[in-house]
């Protein structure tokens, strides 16, 4: 089984176990958790009172209709006999911020035979209690506690590589879904390698017409066994798709509503063939299934990864791209006329030295 396989495995098996409510069967274990021998019950007749407003209002009015039952949300508490009160105190700009200051996704949650109160200076902080009282909540009913939550680390984080096996939307939302259950907040889809290019680039249509589909579904077959062939989409036995930007911003969307931010893999300078067959121009031989780099000593790769860029941060607000830039052979770059003159021109020595230059900021900005 492969390891993105096996880590989506067991997350969605952990969704399906019932879980006990002890501080170590909330994950990850909170902070500060106390217990005692009452219990809330979530059933018919519970109020929702909460601060939240537009967007965030909406949205939690949703999420709690559809995974804990709860509907009656209003601002007050009136004459209901059970209330889960949520309340964020503090400002729009430490909301802004929340995703990446752990200090400010923290919570706090009491929870009475009559009342389950939150506190949090963010409806980040919100969210997260209510996924504690789901994992919490057993056969519709909140143990009775007190808790002090904050997350250890800001990035907390998994990756699905979208190129070596293909994920449907429907999927990756499932998986978005698991990782707001345990607090997750960073997932990074690796959309371009070898195996297949994943997202549609408006401004160079052939990486999805002839690079996002392979001859075999296999991808250990299809790689070791040396087929490595691409194919279109219509072609018998041909495996893959890719993701059009319309479907990527619906993602994006998916996953902020649940304080998820989506980081965005791609490849370069290497593991490129699938790129260096849709534009074998990018290649330092020049022909389809040439190599795994592109040619650092061709300006024309700039001005691609700089067009691709631009679309790609078009779709995600990310504050970070990946570029991989792992496992480039460099082995073209030792023996391609344009490399070796880019080298030269740089006053570069070694072929590593021309990876850096391809990947430093300052090879960007257009003084090359």
């Amino acid at each position: 089984m492969r390891k993105s396989t096996l880590i989506i495995a067991v997350v969605a098996a952990a969704l399906a176990l019932p879980l006990t409510t002890n501080a170590q069967q909330i994950i990850p274990k909170p902070a500060k958790a106390t217990y005692t021998n009452g219990s809330f019950d979530l059933g018919a007749g519970v109020r929702v009172v909460t601060n939240l407003k537009g967007d965030d209002l909406k949205f939690m009015k949703s999420y709690l209709a559809d995974e804990l039952s709860l509907t009656d949300v209003k601002k007050k508490a009136g004459n209901a006999q059970r209330v889960v009160s949520l309340t964020t105190t503090g400002t729009k700009e430490q909301a802004k911020a929340a995703g990446d200051d752990a200090s400010l996704q923290g919570y706090t949650m009491t929870v009475t035979p009559t009342k389950i109160e939150v506190e949090a200076t963010t409806p980040m902080g919100l969210f997260y209690a209510v996924q504690t009282i789901r994992q919490m909540a057993d056969n519709g009913k909140v143990r009775t506690c007190q808790i002090e939550d904050a997350p250890r680390f800001f990035y907390r984080g998994m990756m699905i590589d979208c190129s070596r096996n293909f994920w449907s939307v429907e999927c990756i939302k499932r998986q978005i879904d698991a990782m707001a259950y345990f607090k997750m907040d960073r997932l990074h889809l690796h959309l371009t390698d070898a195996a297949g290019w994943r997202l549609e680039i408006k401004k160079y249509p052939k990486l999805t017409e002839e690079a996002a589909y392979r001859t075999q579904q296999d991808w250990e077959k299809w790689w070791l066994n040396r087929d490595r062939k691409y194919c279109r989409k219509d072609t018998p036995g041909a495996y893959g798709g890719y993701y059009t930007q319309d479907e990527m911003r619906d993602v994006v969307k998916y996953a902020a509503e649940r304080h998820i931010t989506v980081i965005p893999e791609i490849e370069m300078p290497g593991h490129s063939e699938e790129l260096n067959f849709a534009y074998p121009e990018l290649s330092c031989a020049g022909k389809p299934y040439s190599g795994s780099d592109v040619c650092v000593g061709n300006e024309a790769v700039f001005t691609f990864f700089e067009d691709v860029l631009n679309e790609v941060m078009d779709i995600f607000p990310s504050e970070y791209i990946h570029i991989g830039g792992d496992e480039a052979s460099r082995k073209e770059w030792e023996t391609c006329p344009k490399c070796q003159a880019r080298m030269a021109q740089e006053g570069l020595k070694t072929t590593a030295e021309l990876q850096s230059y391809m990947t430093a900021g300052s090879s960007w900005d257009g003084t090359r």
